[in-house]
């Protein structure tokens, strides 16, 4: 059942009982709208990295991040030997996840043992930051999603999963690697490629302006790389050395 069916069973079995539990519809309206703006927190969400040095550590983790039995957010999909991936899991999940890398002798480091905390400090400077300014700024943006994790879009396909990776929605090798089919997963392409308004709306803006656009810049939040095409293959743009020292 999805939130809205939730919302709409308590909400007819709250009228429905009304004069037994002696509230009024506006004040079960607010309950209900509260129980459903929660705010989703990590509080004691331990950030890894990891470093996979052999074949059989990489394979270790990418059955980790694979399993159904775990719920780890692998913010970077183990794909090389050699390239640190970030990880954060759960404190439900923490000691099975130490267990399992330590048995396979990965090497690990923990880099945050209370990720909330940071989320906590990053808002409240933020929520100072607005006030000073006045403006819509990012903080009020993840204030209305209730979960400052969010990196989906906000599409509503009736699977009681909410969103698409709009960076695994593009049509170009759309949904080939490093993304899923499941609708509940973080890095879901979509039910098609373009299915997202967001995407759908920007390839054809720069489909109409592609004759002026000299270079596009795509900012993300996590991690300070420098990334080019092609992200379906380790093989190089043809002016690939040309690119990398502009």
């Amino acid at each position: 059942m999805n939130a809205a069916a939730v919302l709409s069973f308590l909400w007819n079995a709250a009228l429905i009982n009304l004069g037994k539990m002696k509230l009024t519809p506006f004040y079960v309206l607010v309950s209900l709208l509260s129980l459903s703006s929660a705010v989703v927190r990590y509080d004691n969400y331990t950030l890894y990295k990891i470093f996979p040095k052999s074949s059989d550590e990489l394979k270790v983790l990418q059955n980790l991040q694979r399993s159904k039995e775990y719920k780890l957010d692998f913010w970077r999909d183990p794909y090389r030997v050699g390239i640190p991936i970030s990880v954060l899991v759960s404190p439900e999940e923490k000691y099975n996840f130490e267990n399992i890398i330590s048995r396979s002798n990965v090497e690990f480091q923990v880099l945050n043992s209370n990720i909330q905390e940071q989320i906590d400090e990053e808002s409240r400077l933020n929520r100072l930051r607005s006030i000073q300014q006045g403006n819509l700024t990012w903080d009020r943006y993840y204030d209305l999603e209730h979960d400052r994790m969010w990196r989906k879009t906000r599409s509503d396909y009736g699977t009681g999963c909410k969103g698409t990776d709009a960076n695994r929605n593009w049509g170009y090798k759309w949904n080939e690697l490093g993304a899923t089919n499941n609708p509940c997963d973080r890095l879901y392409a979509g039910p098609s490629a373009f299915s997202e308004i967001e995407t759908k709306s920007l390839s054809e803006y720069m489909s109409k302006v592609a004759n002026e656009i000299l270079l596009y810049i795509s900012f993300h939040s996590y991690g300070q790389y420098i990334l080019l095409p092609y992200g379906h293959t380790r093989d190089h743009l043809d002016n690939y050395d040309g690119a990398i020292t502009t």
